[in-house]
């Protein structure tokens, strides 16, 4: 019984860890991680905040072993897929962050966030006209979504350049 009232010692690191990543204390934040997950590897929040805190740090290859365990978890992890093409797409492995940000797509074809990056992805890639149709799922579920009537505007603008 106590046990559901007050928190673990892995839980106890790990909402350390997530105070520490808040201030900006990202080594800290990493070492009271690695603490929850010595108590508990399969601590999937702490492998996905371990993870989110390396691409911050710019460790894209290290981020990416974090999601790769909690994914060998948690097959139908959106935050891991999510994350992953993130590092990817930082890493400027375009087709790579599409396949896992449509993985998430997959699991929750109606994921704005997603959607939204993957429509950077392919614009970045000239991809218009694909970028355009995850802004237009995006505006059909959130019509005054402002990312995303920005981004159809400029995709339309570089569409256009590109044309003449």
């Amino acid at each position: 019984m106590l046990g559901s009232i007050f928190p673990s010692r892995g839980e106890q690191f790990f909402l350390e860890g997530l105070e520490l990543s808040r201030q900006g204390k990202h080594k800290e934040a990493l070492s009271c991680l690695d603490k929850a997950l010595a108590l508990d590897p399969y601590y999937i929040d702490a492998l996905n905040n371990k993870g989110k805190i390396l691409i911050n740090l710019g460790r894209y290859n290290d981020a990416i072993k974090c999601f790769d365990i909690s994914l060998e978890i948690n097959q139908r992890n959106i935050d891991a897929w999510f994350c992953k093409g993130l590092a990817l797409y930082y890493q400027e492995k375009y087709d790579q962050a599409i396949d896992y940000y449509n993985k998430v797509l997959d699991i929750y074809p109606d994921d704005l966030n997603t959607l939204l990056e993957k429509a950077s992805v392919l614009f970045y890639q000239d991809r218009f006209a694909e970028a355009l149709e995850c802004y237009e799922i995006v505006l059909a579920f959130d019509p005054f979504n402002e990312t995303a009537l920005f981004g159809k505007e400029d995709t339309l603008k570089a569409s256009q350049t590109k044309d003449q």
